[in-house]
């Protein structure tokens, strides 16, 4: 390469030269491959010794979620606090929460993990018994391992993984707990 005058004009051949020049000393970038969705990671828990297996983590949520029917169930109702707060739910559907129940107690086999949850009336309560947002994937621990499809609650138990359901996937009874030795 020759040396640079930069008071001297290039030609645009000169430039191109350089340019190739300079292009073939860089290292050449890492192209990964595309991955499709993983799906969605349901964990199973219990509360107030009703189980659930089918409990949504979701990353993308600041908030833990509790339909209406699930605070009846638990005999959560009389505990709910109004919170004067409105939530934005992923469609953009806009709702009001009946209120917040506090310090909930999660029980994963032998770990609690407290957590706060917005009760909210649903469309259909079928669909969601619980969904846990990020503040409960803090607490927990959780470590989402997408490549793999799963999820580990580190701060409960590093060995235990939870399996994603695949997209689409409507069964209640998916959450498949895999054992794995640690290393």
């Amino acid at each position: 390469m020759q040396d640079l005058d930069w008071k001297q004009d290039w030609s645009l051949s000169e430039m191109e030269e350089m340019y190739k020049e300079a292009r073939e000393g860089m290292p050449k970038p890492r192209i990964l491959h595309k991955l499709h969705d993983p799906g969605y990671f349901l964990i199973h828990c219990s509360i107030n010794g009703s189980y659930f297996d089918d409990a949504l983590c979701d990353s993308g949520s600041s908030v833990n979620l509790m339909p209406t029917e699930t605070a009846k169930k638990l005999g959560l109702i009389d505990s709910i606090v109004k919170s004067g707060m409105d939530l934005k739910l992923a469609d953009s559907y806009l709702t009001e929460p009946l209120g917040e129940v506090k310090d909930i107690q999660l029980d994963f086999g032998g770990c609690i993990v407290p957590a706060d949850f917005y009760v909210v009336t649903m469309k259909d309560p079928e669909d969601l018994k619980l969904l846990l947002g990020r503040s409960f994937l803090a607490t927990a621990g959780a470590i989402m391992d997408w490549p793999n499809r799963r999820i580990s609650l580190a701060n409960v138990d590093n060995d235990t993984f939870y399996n994603a359901a695949p997209p689409g996937f409507s069964s209640k009874r998916f959450a498949t707990q895999v054992e794995e030795s640690a290393h």
